[in-house]
């Protein structure tokens, strides 16, 4: 068994700073002078929390690799992907990174989950709280992009294809 973390690097955990907590404190500072009932205020800072915990939930906190399975950690919901399907597993490059941008997908605090395109590789289920050691894992019907921390699960996944095969 491999398990790498998922953690935020830098500029992730940067966003997340920004993005979460000075908006909660303007919201809630907006809430408190509020004179009258319901506000426009009341529902930012509704619509912003309940945003930042979506991303909180979605994104992964770890990558475990067993005997049979890729397993992405969530607080909500694993993706397990079964290594027999597993096609392809790579870091990508710099100039394919270029190319993403989201769909129907969630880029902010916490990191990034969600549908996102790519005119090199095509649709991707993104699931990360980094931006580096973007690892592209290709199956039959999706292609996923990970970024653990230890980009040292890509030749572990690979040696446990191999040696399955």
């Amino acid at each position: 068994m491999f398990i790498s973390p998922s953690t935020q690097n830098k500029s992730t955990w940067a966003l997340t700073v920004i993005l979460g907590i000075a908006p909660m404190a303007f919201f809630g500072w907006k809430m408190l002078s509020l004179t009258s009932g319901f506000n426009f205020w009341v529902l930012m800072f509704a619509i912003f929390l309940l945003l930042c915990v979506v991303g909180f939930v979605a994104t992964p906190y770890k990558y475990i690799l067993t005997g049979a399975h890729l397993v992405v950690k969530r607080y909500w919901r694993d993706v397990s992907i079964p290594l027999s399907d597993i096609k392809i597993i790579r870091l990508i490059t710099e100039d394919e990174k270029k190319t993403i941008w989201r769909s129907f997908g969630y880029a902010g605090p916490f990191g990034y989950f969600g549908v996102f395109s790519s005119s090199k590789l095509s649709k991707l289920h993104v699931c990360a709280r980094r931006y580096t050691n973007l690892t592209l894992v290709t199956t039959e019907s999706k292609n996923y992009l990970f970024a653990p921390d230890d980009p040292q699960l890509i030749e572990a996944v690979r040696d446990k294809i191999r040696d399955k095969r």
